[in-house]
């Protein structure tokens, strides 16, 4: 399926931009693969994950510009007798120019508004990979998108490209010297990537959104996500003797790989392993060839958020959620 569009008179040229379905696993890992910038939650596994645990069906398009690809997005579709009512981006679109122009932003952001109206494909409620840049939030607003959610996605990518000596040497001195305090005690890792292990994974998960009263990604969508690639779900625990006493699932994608989600004991917590766990996460993904480790998002005021500053990799807030009828 496609639809074209010309640009409006306030651009500098008259382009043509195309949003074509993209069928096939092979075809949209191909061009993936070529993205300089990536998300969790545009990968393909995540989709089908998504869509094994809910209503929701996953569509995936490219866009074109003048018949060359220029971005790629996938989008979680409602539908109900055989009718789109709307349709979830989020974190998407991806542009294949890491420093997209704004020419560029404005037609890509003005196709995806022109697919999704109601009548033709359904509401969009859209999270965009776009920074949360004030040309941006008014390139969104001039397009005819509605602000929903003012607070945008904000995390931090740690460089793995480095020597692993030097990738810790950018760490906070605290952060440092807890991670030392936890290799001193006698922590071990433990790489358990079976189904045994995902259980024990998800009953800690569960145990912590309890004790703690949020709400994070649900057992049905971890197990899903699993199951859709089991390779790029790793899952470590951090071994005092015999017990584990902390965990986390790191999930890879593109060039990138993201901590997920997590469980700190209280014996653990004494003994620093979430130190000792993201450390040997960012080692994990360095060593599966990944060039970035996303430390998965965080709330700058609160504890947690503090701990994964403390990493110093380069933030990255985006523009919050909007909504295109």
């Amino acid at each position: 399926m496609r639809l074209s569009l010309s640009l409006d008179a306030q651009s500098t040229s008259h382009c043509i931009y195309q949003v074509r379905s993209i069928r096939s696993l092979k075809e949209w890992e191909c061009h993936f693969s070529r993205l300089p910038r990536t998300h969790m939650t545009q990968a393909h596994a995540y989709g089908e994950a998504k869509a094994a645990t809910g209503s929701l069906h996953a569509q995936r398009y490219l866009i074109e510009y003048n018949g060359a690809p220029v971005a790629m997005v996938q989008a979680l579709v409602l539908r109900a007798a055989g009718i789109a009512l709307g349709a979830r981006i989020n974190r998407g679109p991806l542009f294949f120019d890491e420093t997209p122009s704004l020419a560029l932003r404005e037609g890509v952001m003005q196709a995806i508004r022109r697919y999704w109206r109601i009548g033709r494909h359904g509401a969009l409620l859209i999270a965009p990979a776009l920074d949360d840049t004030s040309e941006n939030r008014a390139l969104l607003h001039r397009l005819g998108y509605r602000l929903r959610k003012e607070q945008g996605w904000c995390s931090a990518l740690v460089d793995l490209s480095p020597p692993e000596e030097e990738i810790q040497k950018r760490f906070a001195p605290v952060w440092r010297n807890r991670l030392r305090a936890a290799q001193k005690s006698g922590l071990e890792i433990r790489h358990c990537n079976d189904v045994q292990g995902l259980e024990w994974m998800l009953d800690r998960h569960e145990q912590n959104q309890r004790t703690k009263r949020f709400n994070g990604a649900s057992r049905a969508l971890l197990k899903a996500l699993y199951m859709a690639k089991p390779g790029d779900f790793r899952i470590l625990q951090a071994m005092a003797g015999s017990r584990a006493v902390g965990g986390l699932v790191l999930y890879r994608f593109g060039d990138r790989a993201e901590y997920y989600v997590g469980w700190f004991g209280d014996d653990g917590r004494k003994l620093n392993c979430g130190n000792f766990l993201y450390w040997h996460a960012i080692c994990e993904a360095k060593r599966l060839g990944h060039r970035w480790f996303d430390v998965g998002g965080y709330y700058s005021s609160d504890k947690f958020g503090h701990f994964k500053q403390n990493l110093r990799g380069t933030e990255y807030r985006l523009a919050g959620e909007w909504l295109s009828l």
